[in-house]
């Protein structure tokens, strides 16, 4: 049997980037092994659906373990696995496996009480800095944007999940997004959102826009 595990960092968008790579390489093994964490572990099993061969399991950074190998970036790993001819290819058209059951469950829900057009913003943190000053409705799944003085009290539905993947078509029928969290800005960068023209995401380093090419529409502001 022709086995292989892979040792990753606990962030999205390292498992992104893996995942674009083994959806073209998986049938050369048997079975792949890939670290994984609890936070990660249910976004994952979606993400990685159809590609049969892949587990996913706890391991110790320093665990040793045969035939493994670490995922730093797509270029080491695909020099550490002797990937020959390999392009790795972004398109508009996503092709990662999504719930779309509970996509439309979750939109359908914001949907009982926002029937306006509205604005996704998302911060784990129950801040309400954001750089918009218009009158529609913003959405944040985590807390409520809005204080009892104000017009749209009431209207927000507790969608929390550690599942992001789940917020995938609210996110697309957006006004306006607004992203502090970054496992989220890379999860919504693999799907079109370039019908939506204002993009934000709040970050220390306006040099993130040159760690990704699907960054270039996007604004950053710095805090």
């Amino acid at each position: 049997m022709k086995e292989i595990t892979i040792f990753i960092p606990f962030e999205l968008k390292y498992y992104l980037q893996l995942f674009h790579i083994l959806s073209k390489i998986y049938f050369y093994y048997d079975k792949i092994n890939i670290q994984c964490n609890n936070n990660y572990f249910p976004l994952n099993l979606i993400i990685y659906n159809n590609l049969s061969n892949v587990n996913f399991i706890e391991l110790k950074k320093d665990e040793k373990v045969k035939n493994s190998i670490y995922f730093e970036n797509n270029q080491n790993f695909i020099n550490q696995m002797n990937i020959f001819n390999f392009e790795l290819i972004y398109n508009k058209k996503s092709i990662l496996n999504r719930d779309i059951t509970q996509e439309n469950h979750f939109y359908l829900k914001l949907k009982e009480n926002v029937t306006e057009s509205y604005v996704f913003y998302f911060n784990y943190d129950s801040d309400r800095v954001i750089n918009y000053f218009h009158d529609l409705y913003v959405f944040n799944p985590n807390h409520d944007f809005y204080d009892e003085e104000d017009d749209y009290f009431g209207k927000w539905v507790d969608l929390k999940t550690k599942n992001i993947i789940y917020y995938l078509k609210i996110i697309e029928n957006a006004s306006e997004l607004h992203i502090y969290d970054l496992d989220m800005l890379f999860l919504i960068l693999e799907i079109d959102v370039s019908h939506i023209s204002n993009k934000y995401l709040y970050h220390h380093d306006i040099l993130i826009k040159e760690e990704d090419s699907r960054l270039k529409d996007w604004n950053v502001i710095v805090y």
